[in-house]
């Protein structure tokens, strides 16, 4: 990570009934593929460059929701320093698809762990998505655990 970057752990929850897993794969629609999507349309990670630095902390299969989940994503320091967190939020939340909640997003603390160690809270059926809908997007009325 250069000097002119910020790392970033967000927070997400997914209806996993409208993907192939989470985690990106040619050809079908994924989480981690959303979420990427997303970053660029925003253009705060290069659609050019293949090799994204977008990684979620655990991979679920088709159909599974997830009540919480991390993942870590670089963006410019610039971008970072300039826009509040809650509008951070909102920026991507806003192009995500209604299947997907993007949480919270914060700087990352780097202490030499993955994005794949973290702890995400999987469930293979969340009460409150049962109906097929997901709770207000940047609601308080979201995961409990952290």
């Amino acid at each position: 990570m250069s000097d002119a970057e910020t790392r970033l752990h967000f927070r997400i929850g997914y209806l996993g009934d409208a993907f192939h897993g989470s985690q990106i794969q040619p050809d079908v629609r994924t989480v981690q593929g959303e979420l990427i999507h997303a970053f660029q349309k925003l253009g705060w990670i290069s659609k050019d460059d293949e090799s994204h630095n977008l990684v979620l902390s655990s991979r679920t299969d088709a159909g599974v929701h997830v009540r919480l989940n991390g993942g870590s994503v670089r963006v410019a320091s610039s971008l970072w320093d300039s826009i509040t967190p809650r509008k951070f939020v909102r920026a991507v939340d806003d192009l995500l698809p209604d299947e997907i909640a993007f949480w919270t997003c914060e700087p990352l603390v780097w202490i030499g762990i993955h994005a794949s160690q973290f702890i995400a809270c999987t469930v293979t059926e969340w009460n409150a998505w049962t109906s097929g809908r997901i709770p207000a997007k940047n609601s308080s009325s979201g995961c409990s655990c952290s």
